[in-house]
Parts: C-alpha cells; sequence; structure tokens
C-alpha cells in the first residue's frame, strides 16, 4: 500500500529519531522541573546537603573525631557541598544541581544508545526514561541516586564500544573510582570495568586504566585512613573477622529496635518490581532471548553489563531485604544502576533469538507466569497507585450492586445488596463480626477478580504472538513463551507513564513549591537566632531549614536524628558522632536556641523549654507538604 511505504520512508529519515529524542529531552526536563519544586524532602537529602556544606566550608572533615557520623564516602558529601559554597546553600542550589545532573544522564544515555544500538532505539531510550515517574522523582531529590546514575552513565560513555581512545578509558576508569569514593555500594563496577577494558581494548590499555582507577581508589583511602575503613567493616560479621575490630567502632552497641516483620521486606520487594519492572524483565528477557551469533565486542559489553547489573542487584537485595537498617530501600537502591539494565536491553534486543530450546521455554513461561501473578497479586491485594484506586471502586461498586432477594431458595420482593446475600447466603455474621465478616468478603472478591484477571493476560500474551507473526512482524520469537514474554515487557512499558508500573504518587510528593516553603522558613529562623548560636534541633526531616542559619554551632552527631542513637559510653559515642539521651540532656543545656519540629514536641525537652529558662518566639512556618514540621524556636533568656 502506498501509505505503509510512505511512512516507511518518513520513519527512515535520518533527523527523525534526533528529534523524537529531543522532544523525550523537554518531555523529561519538565517533569524534572516540576518534581523539583514539588517534592518534599527526606532525610539522606537534608543529610547530603547540610554535611556536604560543614564539609566543603570547612568547618568539619569527613571521618573526624568528635565531629559529623560520615555514613557514606566523602565525595557524596563533597560533591553538594562544594556546589552550595559556589551557588550558596540552601534547597534551591541542591534541587537545581539535581536537575542539571538528571539531564546530564539523560544526555549520557542518548549517547551511549545511540553508539549500542542506533538512533532509533537511542530515541526509545530516552522516552523510557521520560515515561518514567518514579525515576525522574528519585532523580529529581537532592540524594545520591541522581548523582551516581549521572557519573555512571559517564563512565559507559567513556569505555563502552571498540573505537575507544586510551585517554577515554583511562578518565572512564579514574571516573569509576571516584564513584566508588562516592557510594561504596558501586565499588564492584570498578573491578568489573577494569577488566572489561582489559579484555576488550587490549593489555596496553588495561595496564594504563588500571593504574589509573586503582590509584585513585587507592589514593583516596589512603587519605582518609583509617576512619575510611569503618565504610567496610561493616560488612563483615564480626565474628569471623575479628583481625579487623581496630577499625570498627568499639564499645558502641545498635540502639534496641523493634523486629522488622517479613511482610514489610516482602513489600519492599514488590515495590522495587513495580518501580523497575521495564530493566528488570527486560534483564531477564535478555538472558532468556540471549543472542546466537553477533561480533564479539558486542558480546563482550552485554556480559559486562550483565554480571555488573546482576552482581549489583543481588548486594543490594541482600543489604536491604536482608538486613536491618532500611528494608524499604531496595526501590531506591536499585536507581542507582537502573541504566545497566536499560543499556543491556538496547544492546542485545535487535539480536534476541526466535527460538527457544525447552529449557528457554520454561524458563520464559516461568517469568511470565511469577510476573504477571506478582503484579495482579499487588494490584489486588496490596498496593499500587491509579490501578489499585479504580479496583477498589470497581470492588465497592460489584459489593453495593442490588440483586433480587431470597427467601427459602425462592425469589422474593424487594432487593438487597450483593455484599448482604453474600454475608446471608454463606452466614458469615453467624461466625465474625461484622467488620471482619466484610474483611473476608473482600478478599475472596479481590481472589476471584485476580484468577479471572490474570486468566484473561495469560490469554491475550499467549494468543497474541501467533496472531502478529502471522502479520509478519518479525521481532516476535517463534516460541509461544518467548513471544508471551516480550509482549509482557512490552505491555510493562507502555503502561508505566500511566501509573499501573513505575506509579505516578510519591509519599513526599506536594501540591505547593517545596524550595520556596523552606526559604521562608530559613528567612524566619535566620531573623530570630542570633548568628554563631549553638543551636540544638530535635527532628527528623527538616534538615534542609538548618542550612540558612547563619554560622550556627550544631551538636554534630543529631543531625542524623534517630538514626544515630547508639548504646554506649558517652564519650566513645560522641567521639564516632553517635549521641544517646544522656548526651541529648548535656547539649539543651549548653544549647543557646533549641529548635524542635512540632511532631517530635513533648516530653522531658516539652518540659525543659518551658521551664523559664528560654523565650519561646514565633515558630516557623512549615515546610513541605507533611503535617507537624513547624519549627518552634526557643531562645535562652540572659
Amino acid at each position: 500500500m502506498r501509505w505503509t511505504g510512505r511512512l516507511r520512508r518518513f520513519l527512515g529519515l535520518p533527523w527523525l529519531a534526533g528529534i523524537v529524542a529531543l522532544i523525550g529531552g523537554v518531555v523529561y526536563g519538565w517533569e524534572a522541573w516540576r518534581h523539583a519544586h514539588t517534592l518534599d524532602t527526606v532525610l539522606d537529602e537534608g543529610l547530603y546537603l547540610l554535611k556536604g556544606y560543614l564539609f566543603a566550608s570547612g568547618a568539619y572533615r569527613p571521618f573526624q573525631e568528635y565531629g559529623l557520623w560520615t555514613n557514606h564516602m566523602p565525595v557524596s558529601f563533597y560533591i553538594p557541598g562544594f556546589v552550595q559554597v559556589i551557588f550558596g546553600p540552601g534547597l534551591r542550589t541542591g534541587r537545581y544541581f539535581a536537575l542539571a545532573l538528571s539531564l546530564l544522564f539523560v544526555l549520557g544515555v542518548w549517547l551511549v544508545a545511540r553508539r549500542l544500538a542506533g538512533d532509533g532505539l537511542a530515541a526509545l531510550a530516552v522516552w523510557t526514561l521520560a515515561m518514567n515517574p518514579a525515576l525522574i522523582q528519585s532523580y529529581s531529590l537532592a540524594t545520591s541516586q541522581g548523582l551516581v546514575a549521572c557519573m555512571l552513565i559517564w563512565v559507559l560513555f567513556l569505555t563502552l564500544g571498540e573505537d575507544r581512545r586510551r585517554w577515554q578509558l583511562v578518565l572512564g576508569a579514574a571516573l569509576a573510582a571516584i564513584l566508588a569514593l562516592t557510594r561504596l555500594n558501586m565499588t564492584p563496577l570498578l573491578l568489573f570495568l577494569l577488566i572489561y577494558i582489559w579484555a576488550q581494548h587490549g593489555e596496553r590499555a588495561g595496564r594504563w586504566a588500571v593504574a589509573a582507577g586503582l590509584l585513585l581508589f587507592l589514593g583516596g583511602h589512603a587519605y582518609y585512613y583509617p576512619g575510611i575503613l569503618r565504610m567496610w567493616v561493616k560488612w563483615f560479621p564480626q565474628q569471623l573477622t575479628p583481625f579487623l575490630d581496630r577499625w570498627r567502632y568499639a564499645g558502641v552497641a545498635p540502639w534496641p529496635r523493634p523486629p522488622i516483620p517479613a511482610e514489610a521486606r516482602l513489600t519492599s520487594l514488590f515495590q522495587g518490581y513495580y518501580l523497575h519492572f521495564v530493566p528488570l524483565i527486560g534483564v531477564l528477557a535478555s538472558w532468556i532471548l540471549w543472542p546466537r551469533r553477533w561480533r564479539r565486542s558486542e558480546r563482550r559489553m552485554a556480559i559486562f553489563l550483565s554480571i555488573s547489573y546482576g552482581f549489583l542487584f543481588v548486594i543490594h537485595a541482600w543489604a536491604s531485604l536482608g538486613g536491618k537498617h532500611c528494608v524499604y530501600c531496595f526501590s531506591g537502591y536499585l536507581f542507582f544502576f537502573e541504566a545497566l539494565g536499560l543499556l543491556l536491553i538496547l544492546l542485545t534486543a535487535r539480536f534476541w533469538r526466535r527460538e527457544l530450546s525447552r529449557g528457554r521455554n520454561l524458563t520464559a513461561l516461568g517469568v511470565v507466569l511469577t510476573g504477571l501473578g506478582a503484579l495482579v497479586w499487588g494490584y489486588a491485594y496490596h498496593f499500587g497507585s491509579g490501578a489499585q484506586t479504580a479496583l477498589d471502586s470497581l470492588i465497592k461498586a460489584v459489593l453495593e450492586m442490588p440483586v433480587p432477594r431470597f427467601s427459602g431458595g425462592r425469589l422474593a420482593e424487594g432487593e438487597i445488596a450483593l455484599w448482604g446475600l453474600l454475608l446471608n447466603k454463606f452466614r458469615l455474621l453467624e461466625r465474625y463480626p461484622y467488620e471482619s465478616a466484610m474483611q473476608i468478603l473482600d478478599a475472596w472478591v479481590r481472589g476471584i477478580a485476580a484468577v479471572l484477571l490474570m486468566a484473561l493476560l495469560l490469554v491475550a500474551l499467549f494468543r497474541l504472538p501467533g496472531w502478529l507473526r502471522a502479520r509478519n512482524v518479525r521481532w516476535i520469537p517463534e516460541s509461544a513463551a518467548g513471544g508471551a514474554l516480550v509482549l509482557f515487557l512490552l505491555a510493562g512499558w507502555l503502561l508505566t507513564p500511566i501509573g499501573i508500573l513505575g506509579r505516578s504518587d510519591s509519599l513526599y510528593a506536594c501540591g505547593r513549591d517545596v524550595i520556596a516553603s523552606y526559604e521562608e522558613a530559613g528567612e524566619h529562623l535566620r531573623a530570630r537566632i542570633p548568628p554563631g548560636s549553638r543551636v540544638y534541633w530535635q527532628g527528623s526531616d527538616t534538615q534542609v531549614a538548618l542550612l540558612y542559619l547563619d554560622r550556627p554551632r550544631f551538636f554534630p552527631p543529631q543531625l542524623n536524628a534517630d538514626y544515630s542513637l547508639r548504646l554506649g559510653e558517652v564519650d566513645t559515642l560522641v567521639r564516632y558522632g553517635f549521641w544517646n539521651d544522656e548526651l541529648a540532656s548535656r547539649w539543651q543545656r549548653e544549647a543557646d536556641v533549641i529548635l524542635i519540629e512540632e511532631r517530635q514536641y513533648g516530653g522531658g525537652l516539652a518540659e525543659y523549654v518551658t521551664s523559664g529558662l528560654f523565650e519561646e518566639l514565633t515558630p516557623a512556618p512549615e515546610v513541605g507538604c507533611r503535617a507537624g514540621t513547624s519549627l518552634h524556636i526557643y531562645r535562652r533568656l540572659p
């Protein structure tokens, strides 16, 4: 047909893919700008900005005794710190810097994808980023996810491919070393990268890259020795490595915390799956449909990306889902190396095999059944965004649907809601209280809906590939399971931007300008707290507000809030950057000003500030959009 020929010629225009990618970049940039202004702050963001500024301005040094608790590698603090030294401290500087990094990340993805897969798939990669609300939200915060993602993609830009010059490989290895000094969890990438460079580009280039990478990495450790070794030894069980005790926090014990239930770990696991559906399923599809014939250099790149992504996934899952520190960090951790999975998909997709062995077929079938079951179960019973809301409304409408009355097996006059009929039919009210009976009924209806939805989706996934192949769609594998896997991935990609996956709602989403709210609160605090005051702060997520004070003096261990509470002797705790209740009482007596976050107000501190030693000033206005974030100001009387 004439119109199909014209369409093909139009799609083949050399400049079209670039225009499509540019539009995707603009969409991404607009969304990132919007989120930068409307996302509420998180504790990590406040700490990166505040500690970073204190480090960069010379007030403290990483791993300094009786200073700040350096709970991450030093570069992760210094980069946002120096940016604030140059452009001024505050949330606006931090968020705009995160926005710049985010746009550099998108540019890097496009450039690397062009090299690996061509202009068309590079444009698709940009739109994959622009269509993922969760990813944009993560990279719009002034946390380390966006910084690490940006550094990672430019490491790949410098090193992936056949035609890399030696200076590019050396610079890429050096940047990978800086990446490891930014986040400890990205250190394995440096090792895998050096092996890849040696194998792909030869011994001579490999030696230069190894020299540059290891010299910078070990040099950073030598500069911060011995404190930086505490970042490493915490990952080695003390019972098995007593020879490392000299670098541990000797005399410090964890603060007692309630055990984490298995349900919380399961919730975090599935949240990571929903928010990272495309890279997770795409990587599995790439392994199952691993190409038979392609160039050796492409295979080496795919192996490097596969090993890096797989290893980083495992260690981050172990650290979060299997640990006690931050179970719900799992989905956030995956944003560090999201680009590895995306690039692996783009690199291999053009060569995916169409015919699968029996083992690969069974594996593909298992991925589809497990993945689809997890999605349906999650939205039917547990959590989701728009999809769950729609499902809840549908279930409510079905249960409230009027149906004829029955009495003694015969039709009676009038009507009754379906839920009433079912409660009577199965005599649930005779065995359970009303609320429990309704919960059981709701679970039954959800179960039936889940089974029907699962069956419908399975029929579609396994029937549609045959229909497409009959119409000469060549990218569909011949096997039913392989075709279903590819369509499952495609469906997830299409569903991401509408919130069914990569959900657009966020715990920290606001309807106001968060940056402006912090600047208003900061101006209020600065006008009422004299320069150089010794400030005691009791809060949770409002550390950013402290950036607006004039030369304040803090009690450093406090800045991590309850996360730096420990058991131990007082001097030992404060030497390492920790604190306890005894230290808190001492600092309250030494403070010139006490700031109390409204939702933290109460207990002994409330009695102390109202004992006549302080005057209460007008509280700072609330920041962000969470209730109880207003800072109450108590200034010590002369």
